[in-house]
């Protein structure tokens, strides 16, 4: 991928996103949680993370779940690799308001942009 996927093996996050900017290029970006809050789940094998995921085409409504890692970068890359843009997030004491927020959000401009889809696609 890019200088920014190399530097996401080496840097520590909480979560990352990933999606089109409006250049329609592939943007891979991490963050950490102003409250980090203490980890909840996850085993010996890897962290629980929240997931939202929504294919990039044709656009669908976002899904939200949770699921332990082994490799959160390697799961991103098949995502992305299958067609996916989306959000993976540790699951913390302080996480599940962002989450929420996160997927509301995606589940609002999803909405709008199925409809513009739509109403494009149709006499295409």
């Amino acid at each position: 991928m890019s200088e920014s996927w190399q530097t996401l093996k080496t840097e520590p996050f909480d979560g990352i996103n990933f999606y089109r900017n409006e250049e329609g290029e592939m943007e891979i970006t991490s963050f950490l949680f102003k409250k980090p809050g203490e980890k909840i789940g996850g085993s010996t094998s890897g962290d629980l993370y929240d997931i939202i995921i929504f294919p990039e085409d044709p656009p669908k409504m976002p899904e939200k779940f949770q699921a332990i890692l082994i490799s959160p970068l390697d799961y991103i890359e098949n995502m992305i690799d299958n067609g996916f843009l989306g959000v993976v997030s540790k699951v913390t004491t302080t996480s599940a308001e962002f989450i929420d927020t996160t997927f509301n959000a995606l589940c609002e401009n999803a909405t709008e942009y199925m409809d513009y889809y739509e109403k494009e696609m149709k006499d295409v």
